[in-house]
């Protein structure tokens, strides 16, 4: 019984140590949200800490009418031909978002705001359809 005890604690106290270290870089990022060539907000992420970006509000940002405000991007030339590769941050930032714009340290993101008008339309598949050409909720629909 006294082995068993034993061994319980060193695994204990194995698993407690090696959830206190890492072998991958753990160094705060600060992160400077950018609107209109000014810093608006800061924060600061690492590997274990998530930040929530700055509301529209928060950050100051305005947009006229015929405009919105999508999200942060690494990319300041940000278009939907990147919605892909390089998706927008819009509710929290975490550091794999920024890790490839690191620079000293410090990783900026710009506020995207885009002419409604060249928004994309939402998936035709589903929201495009007139209601007759729609499934009905809760029926079996056969695979063509």
């Amino acid at each position: 019984m006294k082995k068993f005890l034993t061994l319980i604690l060193a695994l204990l106290l194995t698993v407690s140590g090696f959830a206190g270290c890492s072998l991958i870089d753990e160094k705060e990022v600060s992160v400077d949200f950018s609107y209109n060539g000014e810093v608006v907000a800061t924060k600061t992420v690492s590997i274990f800490t998530n930040q929530l970006v700055p509301s529209e509000t928060k950050a100051g940002i305005t947009v006229d009418i015929g405009y919105k405000f999508l999200g942060w991007s690494t990319d300041p030339e940000w278009t939907f031909d990147q919605a892909e590769t390089n998706p927008l941050i819009r509710n929290v930032v975490h550091r794999k978002d920024v890790e490839k714009n690191i620079v000293n340290g410090r990783a900026t993101l710009y506020a995207i705001i885009y002419k409604k008008s060249l928004i994309p339309k939402a998936d035709s598949r589903l929201h495009g359809t007139k209601a007759a050409e729609r499934p009905a909720a809760g029926r079996f629909q056969p695979l063509p």
